[in-house]
């Protein structure tokens, strides 16, 4: 009976693969760019697998120098590399799937390439190496997560951040600028964000640190407490984007815990009510010397530190207004919360935290006096409190100890 079954299944399988045949056949290809240093094509499928999508598939690769030597798994072709795929979906050829996908890659220069899938992607030597800034890696306060399948984490295996930025939430990168080899600034806008209008990006060490600035973070909290509704309170930290070549949809990370204490945003004319909530300028927040922080410091910029002390692949996000630190003090009836820039961070090993810089603006949101005021290190699950910036480049230096 077991010797039946087992050939009955054989058979069965046997069938299925001889009913599918070769999984991808290549029916055309289009190349639609064709410089001095790099070639793009679309090269078109039917993709012919059970159990998924049935039908036209399109492929965007690049050719150059630099990736004679790539090999051939399917669907790469030797000395090509693959960047990405969509479009192809019920297309007359393989010109028209360019047609559909062309937007998404910007060439910049002979040798500089932006490949804008919801990950944007950047190579500055002809398609030979790629950085990338992961918008779903952004603290979770900022992302307005979809519905997912049980399939997805916290329930199954799959990580599935991705869903948060497809269809209509598809980031759109605008006001892209490159000064020199790994330095380039970009406008990202999304749906999916919340809190804020919009981030400006950028990295001028070949995305060894990407510094991220909140746009519109005060008038959103206005609107939401004009509106009876509270900010977002939530402070997890997930991980941040690695080297992953374009178009991956795996980005393993561990979320941080919330930090200990709410963050509040107290509404109407208290000390940071929303009429009155400052903004705040974050390039001279990133300006800010260290040894006005804390004693005994470099004379160094906060930026520069961070970039020193943080692991590579970090993000840091620079935000555009104050917000409350520490313990609300009564003053005639009224909560006086202590003015903070939050500055947050995190790295592509699920590393997190937070800075907490006490500070007063200027009439041009710029800082006045300014100290350190309290932090927060999350390694794994387990928060830790930080009692000065010297703490958090220890704990950077010993990890989880």
């Amino acid at each position: 009976m077991k010797k039946a079954a087992r050939r009955f299944y054989a058979m069965t399988l046997f069938a299925l693969l001889a009913a599918c045949g070769e999984p991808n056949q290549r029916l055309d290809e289009y190349i639609f760019y064709d410089g001095p240093q790099f070639s793009l094509k679309v090269v078109r499928y039917y993709r012919n697998i059970p159990f998924n999508y049935l039908g036209e598939h399109a492929v965007v690769m690049c050719r150059s120098e630099n990736t004679a030597k790539f090999q051939a798994p399917d669907p790469q072709d030797a000395g090509w590399r693959v960047l990405g795929a969509g479009g192809g979906q019920g297309s007359r050829d393989a010109r028209q799937a360019a047609l559909r996908m062309e937007d998404d890659y910007e060439v910049f220069d002979d040798r500089t390439l932006i490949a804008k899938t919801h990950v944007f992607n950047i190579s500055f030597d002809a398609c030979g190496h790629f950085i990338n800034w992961d918008p779903s890696r952004l603290p979770q306060a900022m992302i307005d997560p979809v519905e997912k399948p049980d399939s997805c984490v916290p329930n199954g295996p799959v990580d599935c951040r991705h869903y948060d930025f497809q269809g209509d939430r598809a980031p759109r990168y605008e006001q892209i600028s490159t000064a020199a080899k790994g330095q380039v600034g970009f406008t990202v806008r999304s749906k999916t964000f919340k809190g804020v209008e919009s981030l400006r990006v950028q990295t001028s060490n070949n995305g060894a640190v990407w510094h991220v600035k909140t746009v519109g973070l005060g008038k959103v909290n206005c609107r939401q407490a004009r509106q009876g509704e509270s900010p977002p309170g939530e402070r997890g930290y997930p991980g941040v984007q690695g080297e992953s070549p374009p178009g991956e949809r795996g980005y393993p990370g561990v979320q941080g815990e919330s930090p200990p204490g709410e963050r509040g945003y107290p509404g109407g004319e208290g000390a940071l009510g929303c009429a009155d909530k400052p903004g705040l300028d974050a390039d001279a927040v990133g300006s800010l010397s260290m040894p006005l922080l804390e004693k005994g410091m470099s004379d160094v910029s906060l930026m520069d530190w961070l970039e020193s002390a943080l692991q590579p692949g970090s993000m840091v996000i620079w935000p555009d207004a104050l917000g409350a630190c520490g313990e609300a003090l009564k003053k005639d009836g009224q909560d006086l919360s202590t003015p903070c820039a939050e500055i947050r961070f995190n790295d592509r090993e699920g590393n997190s935290g937070a800075l907490y810089i006490t500070m007063n603006t200027d009439s041009k949101n710029r800082p006045g006096e300014v100290s350190f005021h309290s932090g927060v290190y999350i390694s794994g699950d387990r928060p830790r409190p930080l009692g000065s910036l010297t703490g958090l480049r220890e704990r950077l230096a010993t990890g989880t100890k």
